[in-house]
């Protein structure tokens, strides 16, 4: 009795990639409500970081969606990097929407810890990028 070979991890279960989509769509979002609320806001020193972090939270929600094209060039490698930019964003824009009002080393490091996250997606990218067009996983 031949046994079905085990799937690729992101393939199946809960982690699929229309739920890294639908993460990413959601994050663009709120990242586009944020900056909006943020340039109404009053204050000129929550509206710098509000808008900074707004639009880091957006490239890296958009990076996402380019993750898929890049899985459907053959690039199966890029089905990692979604991860790493929601995380990374969650974390460090986080920070940023905090630094008007808290500054600790909680704050601190989970900005540094983002922005690692988000570094390692753009590096997961890189490397994925090597297999596309190639039939390579």
């Amino acid at each position: 009795m031949a046994t079905k070979p085990a799937p690729l991890p992101g393939a199946e279960g809960l982690w699929t990639r229309r739920l890294w989509m639908r993460c990413a769509a959601v994050s663009g979002c709120l990242a586009m409500i944020i900056w909006i609320w943020g340039n109404l806001s009053g204050n000129d020193l929550e509206t710098r970081y509000f808008r900074l972090a707004a639009q880091i939270q957006f490239i890296h929600s958009m990076t996402c969606f380019g993750c898929a094209t890049f899985m459907n060039l053959g690039a199966r490698k890029a089905r990692f990097a979604p991860g790493f930019f929601l995380i990374g964003s969650f974390l460090l824009c986080g920070s940023l929407y905090l630094a008007p009002y808290y500054r600790g080393p909680v704050q601190f490091a989970a900005g540094c810890i983002g922005s690692a996250g988000l570094l390692v997606g753009w590096i997961v990218l890189i490397a994925a990028a090597g297999s596309i067009d190639r039939g390579d996983p």
